[in-house]
């Protein structure tokens, strides 16, 4: 199953984590992505950095890595009813917004999510989700 990159595992390998970078190059053989809600924050840290230009220059050989996937009616449409579910459930929503929007975009798209807040998605039914650790622990 093809993978979906939180924002966390891409400012990992953005911050040259050592354990980030070969596991990307591994998932890449199966593909890998991000949503643009994680280019919308990520690229918010680079317009923070320092030093802008590196960093863009950074992401944006990060960003060969595999396709940004836009956000749709598709995935508004799967964003609507995992926040209409949380509600029913009285689970938390409004407040993360970001978060459920990439969650919908892992439904839509039938991807698993590779991230270390596994936590902030637990409560979603349906989701594929996988740590960084639990993919190195796979591989051996």
């Amino acid at each position: 199953m093809p993978y979906l990159l939180d924002t966390d595992v891409v400012i990992d390998w953005l911050n040259h984590l050592t354990v980030i970078q070969p596991l990307i190059l591994r998932l890449q053989g199966d593909g890998v992505s991000i949503c643009v809600v994680t280019y919308v924050e990520v690229f918010e840290c680079v317009l923070r950095g320092v030093d802008q230009g590196a960093a863009r220059r950074q992401f944006e050989a990060f960003l060969t890595s595999g396709p940004v996937i836009p956000f749709t009616l598709l995935e508004a449409e799967a964003c609507a009813q995992v926040r209409a579910d949380l509600g029913r459930r009285g689970r938390r929503a409004r407040s993360r917004y970001l978060d459920l929007m990439i969650a919908a975009t892992l439904i839509a798209h039938e991807l698993t999510l590779v991230t270390r807040n596994v936590a902030d998605y637990r409560d979603v039914p349906g989701l594929a989700l996988a740590s960084p650790e639990q993919l190195e622990a796979s591989q051996t």
